[in-house]
């Protein structure tokens, strides 16, 4: 990946929507990682004493060219971003 085609990136999914849950569990008993794929598994959004958990989402930034093609993803080894 080329880097210096980069003219812009885009984190996907897009931030705004917050998917709360009822669960009074602290750490990973209390949330789960929304579903990433077409067939997510079938991991329980219930704590074992029935609340809703949290739901979270793994981001992921991808770079466009000028043409608005993803260039590809970017990663925090690739460099370090500025935020304007």
């Amino acid at each position: 990946m080329n880097l210096d085609n980069i003219v812009r990136a885009a984190i996907h999914p897009g931030i705004g929507i917050a998917r709360v849950g009822n669960s009074q569990l602290e750490g990973e008993n209390g949330y789960y990682i929304g579903p990433e794929t077409i067939e997510p598994t079938s991991e329980s959004t219930r704590d074992d004493n029935g609340a809703i958990k949290r739901e979270a989402a793994r981001f992921r930034i991808y770079g466009y060219n000028a043409a608005g093609q993803v260039v590809g993803e970017l990663k925090d080894t690739d460099q370090e971003a500025t935020y304007r």
